[in-house]
């Protein structure tokens, strides 16, 4: 019998009722999952208008949506555990940015976690 190296499966998220919003042959879906792209929308804002607007509406339209659509969802599958970079940043404004996420982070951290000694 052979032993195997591979980590056990991580358990499968439920799945969470999805949002559809459709113009023409453009969709855009989206569930209540948090994601780094929805921390700036105003309560109660909707993503799907927000990503319909910035795709317009032409042959390419569709693939653009679809594309926004797939990157949202990864983000939602790896919240809390990576942040991703989207732009070319200079040293010092990613220094800056990392270190506005960290505070942000600790901040929280220490409201829910008080022994949280790297904050």
């Amino acid at each position: 019998s052979s032993s195997s190296s591979r980590a056990p499966a991580e358990p499968a998220r439920p799945a969470l009722p999805k949002t559809t919003v459709r113009e023409g042959a453009i969709s855009f879906s989206w569930d209540s999952r948090p994601a780094q792209s929805l921390l700036g929308l105003a309560p109660g804002e909707n993503p799907a208008r927000m990503v319909l607007k910035a795709v317009g509406q032409d042959e390419s339209s569709p693939m653009m949506a679809y594309c926004f659509q797939q990157m949202l969802e990864r983000e939602q599958d790896h919240w809390g555990e990576y942040v991703v970079f989207y732009h070319s940043f200079s040293t010092s404004m990613l220094r800056t940015r990392s270190k506005r996420k960290l505070l942000a982070f600790c901040s929280i951290s220490l409201l829910t976690a008080p022994h949280c000694l790297a904050c």
